[in-house]
């Protein structure tokens, strides 16, 4: 071996006797760390002895909810078989339902539209019935003026009647003791003329006041014939009174309405109104379906609405009452484009008799949708 070789041999020992001097040191520090470990283990055997008694107390409660999710679980699934033989139910039901026909299908679509018509309709009637609902008030405060001027009429009528018949039973009283004064009169000039001729002087007296009573009776008797025929024209007054009184009392109270609606068509003059689709109180329609002219058999005030649809440039229409033109409204402007449509409204308030028309009418050749 050469000196290099001890030297090596020299180093490899001296490495070795520090590594084992390190050892040592590492050791005692394990030691000393298990040591430490050991305490730490014991206190946290301690600590894990009382957790574990925690949990055996907390292991019996959640037995016991176990216990009680158990018979909840039973009770859910007795409710779920329930629920799957509803639903096995809904699944034949759904599978009927996909065995409705195409021809069903193409009727439920077509009473889809129908109804969707129908709204339009509604929402447009309801609209024209805001719009009237003022005009309804007046009229209802016409009313309710007449019949509280009627009433007063009549309570001051009876009032008068009243006194005319006081005084007539009193003037038939007069007329009455007049007669017995008459008869007791008449019964003494006979007592007296029995009696002495000495007496006539008296007689002619007594027959003077005889003739006295008998113009007062006549006067009495006019004046009864003239209050006769005074309460006469009272009664026939009051009659009249009531009669109109009456008719007009009838026409605000009676309850008529006609709707009718055009049907799509181009023409000049009249427009027909062929379908009716409510009618109270009225019986004369055929003017109105044929000819476009309602004919008026019940007088009165009468609430008139019109609006018509057309997508011809400045359509235009007018309301007539017979011959007289009540109103004009224009239903579009000068839009050339076919599809933009527009509607014209009004609303009249007319009084109308018997044999009145009233009609709409289209100042040029239009179409009417």
């Amino acid at each position: 071996m050469t000196d290099q070789h001890y030297l090596q041999l020299a180093n490899m020992i001296a490495s070795e006797i520090s590594s084992r001097a390190k050892l040592d040191e590492t050791v005692k520090s394990l030691k000393g760390e298990i040591a430490s470990i050991k305490g730490r283990a014991k206190i946290d055997i301690d600590i894990c002895k009382s957790q574990l008694l925690v949990v055996k107390n907390d292991s019996d409660v959640l037995g016991s909810k176990l216990q009680t999710l158990e018979n909840d679980y039973r009770v859910l699934k007795s409710e779920n078989g329930e629920l799957l033989d509803h639903q096995s139910i809904l699944e034949e039901n759904r599978i009927q339902m996909q065995n409705i026909t195409n021809g069903q299908i193409e009727t439920i679509r077509h009473l889809q539209r129908e109804l969707e018509k129908v709204t339009m309709d509604h929402y447009m009637l309801k609209e024209h019935l805001n719009s009237s609902s003022t005009d309804y008030d007046t009229l209802l405060s016409d009313y309710t003026g007449l019949k509280s001027k009627y009433e007063t009429d009549l309570r001051v009528f009876k009032a008068e009647m009243r006194a005319n018949i006081e005084e007539q039973e009193e003037l038939q009283g007069n007329l009455t003791q007049l007669q017995e004064e008459m008869n007791n009169t008449n019964a003494t000039v006979l007592n007296l003329m029995q009696t002495s001729d000495t007496k006539k002087t008296e007689i002619f007296t007594l027959m003077n006041l005889t003739d006295d009573a008998t113009q007062r009776i006549s006067l009495l008797e006019n004046l009864k014939d003239v209050l006769v025929l005074r309460l006469d024209k009272l009664i026939e007054k009051q009659g009249a009174m009531k009669d109109k009184m009456d008719n007009q009392t009838i026409g605000l109270n009676a309850k008529v309405a006609v709707s009718a609606c055009a049907t799509e068509q181009s023409v000049v003059g009249i427009v027909r109104f062929p379908t009716v689709k409510t009618a109270f109180g009225i019986s004369k329609l055929s003017g109105l379906q044929t000819r476009g002219e309602f004919v008026c058999d019940i007088p009165g005030l009468y609430l008139v609405s019109v609006y018509l649809v057309s997508a011809t440039t400045h359509a235009n229409f007018n309301l007539y009452k017979n011959s007289y033109d009540l109103t004009k409204v224009f239903m579009k402007g000068s839009s050339k484009d076919n599809r933009d449509y527009g509607t014209g409204t009004t609303v009249q308030a007319v009084e109308l008799d018997v044999g009145d028309t009233i009609y709409v009418k289209l100042e040029g050749q239009y179409t009417i949708v």
